[in-house]
């Protein structure tokens, strides 16, 4: 799963999931033992969960960078999906987060 940021510990990942039923707009953040599943549009925890700090933490990130990951002119097709990942990919490059 690539990983899109990082920041005081937390990982934050995204995929697509081409071949799977289409999901609500989501990412995945991760801190030391801690999963969760953060939905975009509204940004809210829809399973999983860390602790209260962190969480905090990865909801305003997602409120800041949420038109970034995922714009609002998005569709729903798998071939979109797929290029919404490629961008935030190339995202994370720019910023140094890959290689």
């Amino acid at each position: 799963m690539p990983e899109i940021s990082g920041f005081f510990g937390i990982i934050i990942r995204m995929f697509a999931e081409v071949g799977a039923p289409h999901h609500r707009p989501h990412f995945h953040a991760v801190c030391q033992d801690s999963q969760a599943i953060i939905a975009l549009d509204p940004v809210e925890c829809i399973d999983g969960g860390l602790p209260r700090t962190q969480q905090r933490l990865v909801e305003a990130w997602a409120e800041i960078h949420r038109e970034e990951y995922w714009p609002t002119e998005h569709s729903c097709n798998p071939a979109g999906h797929r290029s919404r990942l490629n961008r935030c990919v190339s995202v994370a490059k720019r910023r140094g987060l890959r290689s």
